[in-house]
């Protein structure tokens, strides 16, 4: 920790701004350092979640330039000057910002939803019935399908507004940040969906029938 410490102090200067990260199995942070035109100055920054996946399309951005890779992160608004961000996020940099928020806790691997999955996951496996078992492999497989195609939806969003020059509309934004955090908040409690629920009420009153005949 002193060596850290001791880093972060030298690297803590005008013209540099500092994102960590830290990996929840390490328990030990991970630095980005950005430094350079188009960069806020500043210190160390522990409110911005951030990974690996961002650094790519943050520099391509701040170069300016863009290829055909599509990438897993986003734009990191939050250190980056206004001047310096491509015009279709400068245009609504609120609603980029907002989305890419929940984009990363939706899709990322250390992310609320993947360490809430993990939690659901750890009680369901350690169950010894195979019913049990089968219920959770179904579940986690709709679940899994639902947050895939999400993803992509938002992806596509920060993905335009970053490298194709397609403006992020703001009532599109808030809605898919919106279902971002629902999905997050059924992961974190497992509230089955609307359908699922009434489906299975529907089985029980059937079932239930046919008892009494």
């Amino acid at each position: 920790m002193g060596a850290d410490r001791q880093r972060h102090a030298r690297l803590d200067q005008p013209g540099l701004c500092l994102g960590a990260w830290r990996h929840p199995a390490r328990n030990c942070p991970d630095v980005l350092g950005l430094v350079g035109p188009g960069v806020k100055q500043g210190g160390l920054d522990d409110k911005t979640w951030t990974d690996h996946a961002d650094v790519r399309p943050t520099i391509l951005a701040l170069v300016g330039l863009e290829d055909d890779y599509s990438h897993d992160g986003r734009v990191v608004v939050e250190q980056l000057h206004h001047s310096a961000l491509p015009w279709p996020i400068k245009a609504n940099p609120d609603a980029y910002q907002r989305l890419a928020i929940a984009y990363k806790q939706l899709n990322a691997p250390f992310g609320d939803l993947s360490m809430a999955s993990i939690k659901y996951s750890t009680t369901k496996i350690k169950n010894t019935s195979p019913s049990v078992y089968g219920i959770y492999l179904r579940k986690m497989a709709g679940f899994t399908e639902r947050r895939d195609a999400l993803a992509a939806r938002i992806k596509r969003v920060l993905e335009g507004a970053a490298f194709d020059e397609d403006p992020v509309n703001p009532g599109v934004a808030a809605l898919l940040a919106a279902e971002a955090r629902l999905l997050v908040a059924q992961m974190k409690v497992w509230r089955p969906p609307r359908a699922e629920l009434g489906a299975r009420a529907t089985r029980v009153r059937s079932g239930g029938a046919r008892c009494k005949a």
